[in-house]
């Protein structure tokens, strides 16, 4: 399985301005990252950092991973601009480092809430509640249900 397949995975590509930028951002997006997969369950995976303006390669990457391109300091090359309008891909920028970082949470508070929205597929209603024994320790706990409407 690849990452694109992995809801609990945010994959990132990252630009940057300079060496200097990158390396400070790198080291607070450990703690970051850290949050993010308590909180949210979901792991930070930087696919690739570069420092230069996003290119169409980069756009091509997001597309192939379903990562997300955020950069700090650099805009969109000009070469990249008809790939962006192809793919759909928006990449995001910042000048500020915290709103770097936030932009990160963010997308992964996103993600988090849009893979809880359950579907209602039926209705049902519970007549009983039995405790099972599993073994010596171990009991499970099931409900005998009536379905009222819909499919379960």
């Amino acid at each position: 399985m690849n990452t694109k397949d992995k809801p609990n995975t945010l994959n990132l590509i990252l630009k940057f301005s300079n060496r200097g930028i990158e390396e400070t951002i790198l080291e607070q997006l450990e703690s970051v990252a850290e949050k993010i997969k308590k909180a949210y369950e979901i792991n930070v995976n930087i696919l690739n950092t570069d420092v230069g303006e996003t290119t169409s390669g980069d756009i091509k990457n997001a597309k192939l991973s379903n990562a997300e391109i955020i950069s700090f300091g650099v805009g969109i090359a000009s070469e990249a601009e008809q790939a962006v309008t192809d793919s759909g891909i928006i990449p995001k920028k910042h000048d500020l480092i915290h709103t770097f970082l936030k932009e990160i949470e963010d997308i992964a508070l996103k993600r988090k809430r849009n893979s809880i929205r359950g579907v209602e597929r039926g209705f049902a209603e519970i007549m009983e509640i039995y405790s099972i024994k599993k073994g010596k320790k171990d009991t499970i706990t099931v409900a005998g249900i009536k379905v009222a409407s819909g499919k379960l």
